[in-house]
């Protein structure tokens, strides 16, 4: 952000669980005296210098999938499940992430809502759904997986069922209080899991 709106922002200045990367910029940028009237039309140039950091600092993380994720993954692929990614973090950033952590080869390509799509998460994962009805061409039922409130009140606003894994800093009470169809405190137990998915 020093780069291109000349202010030294930090994450950390902020809680963002649940809050999509242009969120987190406006925000940001608001906290530093730089309006959001400003920072939008700068917004490609933000995202460009972000993608190019991470891409670049990448190595220098050690981003590894919780316990029982990759099981849960060979799982539903085992069952033909098609995977999308939907998350608040720009696509290119997204996908980054998630191969540094090993888990790419789950997620079908083509199909995902992503921050660089829109700011509000339940448009994210409408985008997703639409997509999706694009590559599968046949019906399906669709689950939506988070791990904050807000991902549960996005879920439910886009029509989704929506299970929510107590792993993201909020406890199981909480999501339960918000509505998850779906709680489970982790996934190294994936009976419940896949059990909640149907036949």
């Amino acid at each position: 952000m020093k780069k291109v709106l000349g202010i030294d922002a930090k994450l950390d200045e902020i809680e963002f669980p649940g809050k999509t990367d242009p969120m987190v910029l406006i925000e940001l940028a608001g906290m530093h005296g730089v309006d959001e009237s400003q920072t939008r039309p700068r917004m490609k140039t933000l995202v460009e210098s972000m993608v190019a950091y991470v891409e670049q600092h990448i190595s220098e993380e050690a981003l590894h999938p919780l316990p029982g994720v990759v099981r849960l993954l060979r799982t539903l692929r085992s069952q033909h499940a098609e995977l999308g990614l939907v998350t608040g973090s720009f696509e290119p950033i997204a996908y980054t992430k998630v191969a540094k952590a090993g888990i790419s080869s789950y997620f079908q390509s083509g199909i995902g809502g992503f921050g660089s799509d829109s700011e509000d998460r339940a448009e994210m994962i409408r985008i997703a759904m639409s997509r999706a009805r694009e590559k599968i061409k046949t019906r399906f039922s669709a689950i939506y997986v988070g791990d904050t409130p807000r991902d549960v009140r996005a879920g439910h606003s886009a029509k989704l069922r929506v299970i929510a894994v107590a792993t993201g800093g909020f406890s199981s009470k909480e999501l339960k209080e918000c509505g998850a169809d779906l709680v489970v405190a982790n996934l190294s137990n994936q009976d419940e899991f896949v059990g909640f998915l149907g036949p």
